[in-house]
């Protein structure tokens, strides 16, 4: 929920041409205007436990109690995917950076599609890529279509031949979704 709440903070933020704020600052500032709807909730735990890691309900449970000790001490990726190591001796490091790194990038991507919808200045969406020597060729292919044709924010994205609302979006396969480094933007409109 607090991974949410920031991401769909940031991504209000975004929408309105301000830079990030430190969720601390925004309080006191009167910036914090992101509201988790019910429904947002509920998606919000259905992309918990149907992850597209399809790991099982136990497993799952030990990550999301080591997820929210990490909200609540600001951890880092990196100190995430220790500590998921250290808890499920069965997972190797790469696979817990690997579980670490998806699980963030999806709900902060998925916050901030929220947050952007929750202006009344966005109404397009674009691919932003971030170009690294392991990007796919999908997701390069998927910034440079959708920077000179941006979508409306309840269209997909095609990516490798798959629908998706966002970076990290649990519909995409393993191979679409996992360790992606990719984000969204929002199309301000112009007055």
């Amino acid at each position: 929920m607090t991974a949410l709440k920031e991401a769909g903070d940031a991504g209000m933020q975004i929408s309105e041409g301000k830079l990030y704020v430190p969720p601390n600052e925004r309080i006191f500032r009167g910036e914090d205007k992101f509201r988790i709807t019910p429904e947002m909730r509920a998606e919000l735990d259905n992309l918990i436990l149907n992850s597209g890691t399809k790991i099982n309900r136990t497993t799952l449970e030990k990550i999301a109690a080591q997820v929210q000790l990490g909200i609540e001490e600001n951890w880092t990726v990196e100190e995430l995917a220790k500590n998921l190591r250290e808890k499920l001796l069965e997972l190797s490091p790469s696979h817990a950076r690997l579980i670490a790194h998806t699980e963030a990038a999806k709900v902060e991507n998925w916050g901030q599609l929220e947050g952007y919808k929750q202006t009344e200045f966005v109404e397009l969406k674009g691919w932003l890529c971030s170009f690294v020597p392991n990007s796919r060729q999908a997701h390069m292919d998927a910034d440079r279509k959708y920077s000179d044709d941006p979508i409306a924010l309840n269209d997909p994205f095609i990516v490798d031949g798959e629908e998706l609302q966002h970076p990290g979006d649990p519909a995409g396969s393993a191979g679409n979704v996992c360790e992606c480094k990719c984000s969204t933007y929002p199309e301000v409109r112009s007055e």
